[in-house]
């Protein structure tokens, strides 16, 4: 613990401080755990289970193979497993092995077999909701894809949880958007008619408000979204998933796409483990009763972090849950310590 004197100098004379704005009052707890007072000095965090909902494309492509083949008897003989199928079973070992360390929920697109998305759910985060979960993938996927819609409902439910991260699994383009143009829009299905248009508003891509959705998710409720693109190899599909990506906050480090690529078996399941890893070691809580006036640094491996996208934020600054974001998190997740300095006052 370091005396007061040298705190003050550490937090005020680099001119690297944050106020920290609580709005419970003071004794109160979260979810069971007892907050402590604010003490000034070092503080090493904890961390915390985090909520994750996972927001899967059950659109009629998941039907489709890796390789795009829809098989008999209307398309191509397919050429290996249904991406459906491999999604099933690579989530269920990812469910099974992050079961008690992730509360996961679920919300599926499309609702039905069309465009529609609920209000509700499928499933509310909890920690032991692998079996729920794998319970819920049991229809036959059909429709098109309204991932700007899912992403809505799914980081509105999230927030009541005070939860913190979507994972977006997708194979395709986000489409279903009424409001777009058919005759004049970029379509996702194979054009008709002379000139040739979109069949429909609803297959047009609809990537711009998608992206727009996940950044204002980021930025007005601070809900980072992990996009992963099942089977996306096309230059579009792409893209997309990289814009969204980036406006997630959370986008893949050290590798040729933004986003987690799984066109195979093997790099699904490793994409799906690799985002759950990050998750349960980049959560962290300060178990601690902040005031409005109290400051607080957050620093790994002795280096200060920026507070934001390039190092730190709040998940739930009522409870003192914080994430690390981009190489920091990386470096926690390698070992580095993890450390607060807090000036109470």
């Amino acid at each position: 613990m370091r005396l007061l004197p040298l705190i003050v100098l550490f937090l005020f004379g680099c001119g690297r401080t944050e106020v920290v704005r609580y709005s419970f009052p003071p004794g109160a707890a979260d979810a069971g755990r007892v907050l402590v007072p604010c003490m000034t000095g070092a503080l090493i965090p904890q961390p915390v289970v985090p909520a994750v909902m996972l927001v899967v494309d059950r659109s009629g492509s998941m039907n489709f193979d890796f390789a795009g083949n829809s098989g008999p008897p209307f398309g191509n003989p397919l050429t290996g497993p249904r991406r459906w199928a491999v999604l099933r079973s690579s989530l269920e070992n990812t469910l099974n092995q992050f079961d008690e360390r992730v509360a996961f929920g679920m919300v599926q697109f499309p609702g039905d077999d069309s465009c529609g998305v609920s209000a509700s759910i499928d499933l509310l985060p909890a920690a032991g909701n692998a079996t729920q979960v794998m319970s819920r993938l049991n229809r036959t996927p059909m429709g098109g894809t309204p991932t700007a819609q899912a992403v809505l409902t799914a980081a509105t439910q999230l927030t009541s949880v005070r939860g913190q991260a979507l994972v977006l699994i997708t194979d395709g383009d986000p489409n279903c958007n009424e409001d777009l143009d058919p005759d004049t829009c970029d379509c996702t299905s194979p054009l008709v008619g002379f000139p040739p248009s979109c069949i429909e508003a609803s297959s047009c891509r609809d990537g711009d408000r998608t992206v727009e959705g996940i950044r204002r998710m980021r930025e007005e409720r601070g809900i980072v979204t992990y996009v992963v693109g099942v089977g996306s190899n096309s230059s579009s599909v792409t893209s997309t998933l990289d814009n969204m990506a980036i406006a997630g906050g959370v986008p893949r480090m050290g590798a040729s796409s933004s986003f987690y690529s799984g066109v195979t078996q093997e790099e699904l399941a490793e994409a799906l483990t690799a985002i759950s890893t990050r998750l349960t070691r980049c959560t962290w809580t300060t178990g601690t009763r902040l005031g409005p006036n109290d400051l607080v640094e957050v620093s790994v491996g002795g280096e200060v972090l920026p507070k934001g996208d390039l190092g730190w934020d709040w998940i739930d600054a009522s409870s003192g849950d914080f994430s690390l974001r981009g190489r920091w998190c990386e470096r926690a997740a390698a070992g580095e310590a993890v450390l607060l300095e807090l000036l109470c006052r």
